[in-house]
């Protein structure tokens, strides 16, 4: 007579009723590249697209939130590229009146290109979290021990 499994080990296994869905599963379906995208946009889609279909991270139901990562890539560049070519400060100084002392004081404060940046590296980091762009996303997807060319074998 076989052991009775607990419905605890039944959910680590993904064996119990509550886990499987059979009747939902979906087939996975390569995403196409938008054709919406700019030129420098598809670049970066191209180079990282094949390796995150190898690990099954993007499919077709998640190929518009990839798209739109590779749109933050390119605005995120040409951010930075505008503040180091325009030599633009990322903290500004600005001279605020103390009625009390009559003076004028000097206060630093983030300069709105600074502002801008962050919003933009946000919402990347969150993209990059989501497809698991970052080597501490990556923990438990790859074997790098293995020696085999690409070095590092997807663990399933």
């Amino acid at each position: 007579m076989p052991i009775k499994q607990s419905v605890s080990d039944k959910k680590l296994k993904g064996t119990h009723k509550s886990r499987v869905h059979d009747e939902y599963s979906l087939d996975y379906i390569e995403p196409r590249c938008p054709d919406w995208l700019s030129e420098e946009a598809r670049e970066i889609w191209d180079r990282k697209a094949p390796s995150l279909v190898r690990i099954r991270v993007l499919s077709a139901l998640n190929e518009d939130e990839f798209a739109e990562y590779c749109n933050l890539v390119v605005e995120l560049r040409k951010i930075n590229k505008f503040i180091a070519e325009s030599n633009q400060s990322l903290i500004q100084v600005n001279e605020k009146y103390d009625p009390r002392g009559g003076d004028v004081r000097e206060q630093l404060a983030e300069s709105a290109y600074s502002k801008m940046r962050r919003a933009y590296q946000g919402n990347l980091d969150k993209y990059a979290k989501m497809f698991k762009l970052r080597p501490s996303d990556m923990k438990g997807l790859y074997n790098f021990d293995d020696e085999e060319e690409g070095g590092g074998v997807l663990l399933t």
